[in-house]
């Protein structure tokens, strides 16, 4: 099963994640108008994103790309709209003439872009990071984009288990070798093979994608990270979001959307925010949303058990409380 066809249900951290882009989406328009934007993204066949911004920001001119033909007609019968777009298409071809194509698929009057690339296959993020460079570079100020990457630890470090332990220096050099085959030109020289592990696999890659977004916004523009997040529906994912701005305008950007006091902005390209999102019960759901914040040790004392070893997601409380707004309720109806 594909990240295309997995049910929405079972992947609560990409629920969360993808409503936290709406959010720092809806803090950007504190900075620039973007109802002229068109919203272009890989939505898959249920077209959740595409239906959110719609909803969330009103936006009209919206555009769905996939490479299966199949996947493509499924978007078109859940279209938010009667005029979103939706095209055969790889990302590659996509980035390589973001304009072009976005005019070939029927929208002539986009006012600016944003981005999402959807990525699930870690063996081709060379050819990810290329296609993220290469769209950077047609793109102006406030423009956005964002980019979703497969950053799971045991893709990159090799599989490890307590029946088949593997030596953790012995992981982390795979990683880095993994590292310098896939991405040499955009690797960091000051990436560290010690510092390689489930969080450091995420800052490397983020740091890559970091070095190639300078390499093409250059001058009076830079591509400003506004947030990176790492989570795992089963595999453990990384998102990347960023504008495009003026250098002598990056403070003001960050303090008018208010970035220092929302919980998932990223400083710099290292800043690797965590997303822990368990499954609850409607009854977990609601006494946590009340009573998260007395600590996770609070709630043991007062429950009589360790609710984040019950959950097996050691930190997620603290976690709750960043993003309790944002959790998906999944509920049975009968049709």
């Amino acid at each position: 099963m594909s990240g295309s066809t997995l049910p929405y249900r079972l992947r609560p951290h990409k629920a969360v994640d993808r409503r936290l882009f709406m959010d720092l989406l809806n803090r950007y328009e504190r900075w620039r108008d973007l109802d002229e934007h068109v919203y272009v993204s890989m939505a898959a066949f249920a077209m959740e994103d595409q239906k959110l911004v719609h909803r969330t920001l009103g936006l009209q001119r919206l555009l769905a790309f996939d490479m299966d033909v199949n996947v493509v007609g499924r978007q078109e019968f859940n279209r938010p709209t009667a005029n979103t777009k939706c095209v055969e298409s790889t990302a590659t071809a996509m980035t390589s003439d973001i304009v072009t194509n976005v005019e070939k698929a029927g929208i002539n009057d986009a006012g600016g872009y944003i981005v999402w690339l959807d990525y699930t296959d870690p063996k081709d993020i060379g050819q990810q990071v290329a296609d993220f460079a290469s769209l950077l570079s047609q793109l102006a100020t406030d423009d956005i984009v964002r980019v979703t990457v497969n950053a799971n630890w045991n893709w990159w470090g090799g599989p490890s288990t307590p029946y088949k332990p593997v030596p953790v220096p012995e992981r982390q050099a795979k990683a880095m070798e993994t590292l310098k085959r896939k991405l040499v030109r955009y690797l960091p020289t000051d990436i560290k093979q010690t510092d390689l592990d489930e969080h450091g696999i995420c800052v490397a890659l983020a740091r890559c994608f970091g070095k190639a977004a300078d390499e093409v916004v250059r001058g009076k523009l830079k591509f400003e990270p506004l947030s990176i997040i790492r989570y795992a529906d089963g595999q453990q994912m990384m998102t990347i979001t960023g504008a495009i701005t003026n250098l002598t305008d990056r403070a003001s950007l960050r303090q008018k959307i208010g970035l220092a006091h929302w919980p998932f902005a990223s400083s710099s390209w290292a800043d690797v925010n965590f997303l822990a999102v368990p499954d609850l019960t409607a009854r977990e759901r609601l006494y946590l949303e009340r009573e998260a914040s007395r600590g996770a040790a609070a709630l043991s004392a007062s429950l009589g058990f360790d609710f984040e070893a019950a959950a097996e997601m050691p930190g997620f409380i603290a976690n709750f409380e960043r993003y309790y707004r944002h959790y998906p309720a999944f509920t049975a109806v009968e049709l």
